[in-house]
């Protein structure tokens, strides 16, 4: 799976931003889609659901201010370099989907923000998360 086809599996279902078929409003950012907005909202709350995630990842904030952003990489290298999984990049969760690829969701503590991260490979082992998502853990999210 290469990026553009990551991102038709994962952010295009729900997108609100793009015209016709999915993946044709492709702008790359370097790292997954620049005009995914997820539109389908978790009333009442204030988020909103990536229809392409799994549990535990799907839920994002939706508000500006804090706006989840997902990031799609081909390999851990490739994410490394832009982000260090340390006490200011957080790996809380971590596991891997159907596809072989591990999606994390990091914590930023020092400015309260988290991001989502897909990362093309099987690389659990490199990620070294808080917790470790698997089946039974997902069946208790809602």
């Amino acid at each position: 799976m290469n990026i553009h086809e990551a991102v038709k599996e994962y952010q295009c279902p729900g997108c609100v931003d793009g015209p016709g078929p999915e993946g044709s409003c492709f702008q790359s950012n370097g790292a997954g889609c620049e005009r995914h907005i997820p539109g389908t909202l978790v009333f009442p709350s204030d988020y909103v659901c990536c229809l392409g995630l799994p549990k535990g990842f799907n839920r994002v904030s939706r508000s500006k201010e804090k706006r989840t952003k997902i990031f799609i990489y081909d390999t851990f290298e490739a994410a490394n370099k832009v982000w260090s999984y340390d006490l200011f990049n957080i790996p809380t969760w971590a596991t891997k989907d159907e596809h072989g690829n591990t999606l994390v969701r990091v914590y930023q503590p020092r400015i309260d923000e988290s991001s989502i991260h897909i990362i093309l490979e099987d690389c659990l082992e490199k990620v070294k998360p808080v917790y470790l998502i698997g089946t039974k853990e997902k069946d208790l999210m809602d």
